[in-house]
């Protein structure tokens, strides 16, 4: 335990360094197994030193509230490398530190909650980190879900090249979760059995790209779905680029204002490949969306939302259900999706299906002729179920050009 400058000394740890910026302490080297009555295995509070922690082992026994590498209030701390942690309630995390953080290349295992960082608002980065992510008991009184990366309140985080995989369906964890973030960015990422991929909530100017998710399920009586990426309350969001396959919900929206989502590849059989609920100010271009009961679900009170250039294939219930005010749809490719009153999409409250600058659609796999003057546009308005009594006047002949050679 380490609780000021003093105590950066040989007999607590430290291999190398005088503790400045340019010859920072270094904590290395150390296998350390914790015990009940010490449930962490390096600890260090209230230094303005210069350190890092590299190549040290941790191993741990499971105590609730126990830490494996805790780091509280430390003006100058720059990071954990190369470290194993195992067997803890939380493996390591940080506390209102100053500089920039690096989280690289460690692997925690067997705990419930991997890495936490809060009230940061210097640079942190976690760069190629393993985490598997344990099923635990919740604390007395209840407690955030299992997490393999938390933050809250803080800013600048970004996640890149890290592997996560959770418990399945035997408790609801998540993979990466921020409360009040700004800045956040999550790249390259996999992450698997878990209940949710990626999380955003109260965070703003953030994005998810390049990530892979897969098998994101609930556990039986969870009153939260599985998503692959979700995001609430929130503004200025990004998700681009983002494969995710078999999970309850592909992409969830809920209360977010100002969003792209662009070049997603959403796959499987459950509930829904996009849902958004109370989107404002947002585009969907460029996604696909396959096998799910319903594709696209843009549900409540939504507003100037673009959909253009998506595939969504083999839905079984339902290709799109729409409602919201100044919601165009256009040049989409709807292939092969169930249907409701012998129309693949249903409208509430009557968005426009098509491009009132050049006048196409959408293409309907299932109204594809006559063209008799071989325009491009079916001769006849494809009918949209729903209260609205929308249609798609200018329906598209053959797929659209982007969206086919996405399929």
């Amino acid at each position: 335990m380490i609780l000021s400058d003093d105590d950066f000394t040989p007999e607590n740890g430290v291999r190398s360094g005088s503790g400045t910026a340019d010859d920072p302490y270094i904590i290395s080297g150390w296998e350390i197994h914790a015990t009940d009555d010490k449930p962490y295995g390096i600890m260090v509070a209230g230094t303005t030193a210069y350190f890092k922690i590299v190549d040290c082992r941790i191993i741990g026994g499971y105590v609730m509230g126990s830490t494996g590498i805790s780091i509280w209030y430390c003006q100058h701390f720059l990071g954990v490398e190369s470290c194993h942690v195992e067997g803890f309630f939380v493996g390591m995390g940080s506390v209102n530190s100053s500089s920039p953080i690096l989280y690289g290349h460690n692997t925690v295992a067997g705990c419930c909650h991997g890495i936490w960082v809060f009230n940061q608002t210097a640079p942190v980065l976690v760069e190629g980190c393993t985490i598997h992510v344990a099923a635990c008991p919740s604390p007395p009184g209840g407690g955030p879900p299992d997490t393999g990366i938390m933050a809250y309140n803080s800013a600048n985080i970004t996640v890149n090249g890290c592997s996560i995989d959770g418990p399945g369906t035997t408790a609801y964890a998540f993979g990466i979760v921020v409360f009040y973030g700004k800045n956040i960015t999550v790249t390259n990422s996999t992450l698997e059995e878990l209940g949710s991929g990626v999380a955003l909530i109260n965070c703003t100017r953030s994005a998810v790209e390049g990530c892979s998710v897969h098998e994101c399920h609930a556990p039986a009586g969870s009153e939260m779905p599985g998503f692959a990426v979700g995001m609430g309350n929130s503004s200025y969001i990004a998700v681009e680029n983002v494969e995710a396959e078999d999970c309850d919900i592909g992409i969830l929206v809920m209360n977010v204002s100002y969003m792209r989502l662009s070049g997603n590849n959403i796959t499987g059989t459950g509930f829904v490949g996009l849902n958004a609920i109370y989107l404002r100010n947002a585009l969907i271009e460029h996604n696909r969306i396959e096998g799910f009961s319903v594709g696209m679900w843009i549900d409540g009170p939504n507003d100037h939302i673009t959909v253009r250039e998506n595939l969504i294939a083999f839905s079984t219930a339902l290709a799109m259900n729409v409602s919201g005010t100044n919601i165009a749809i256009y040049y989409n490719d709807f292939v092969e999706n169930g249907k409701v009153s012998g129309s693949q999409a249903y409208d509430m409250t009557g968005a426009t299906w098509y491009n009132t600058t050049t006048n196409r659609g959408n293409y309907w796999s299932d109204w594809t002729e006559p063209d008799a003057d071989g325009n491009g546009i079916v001769d006849n308005p494809y009918q949209i179920a729903g209260p609205a009594g929308s249609q798609d006047p200018y329906p598209l002949a053959t797929p659209s050009t982007d969206a086919r050679a996405r399929a």
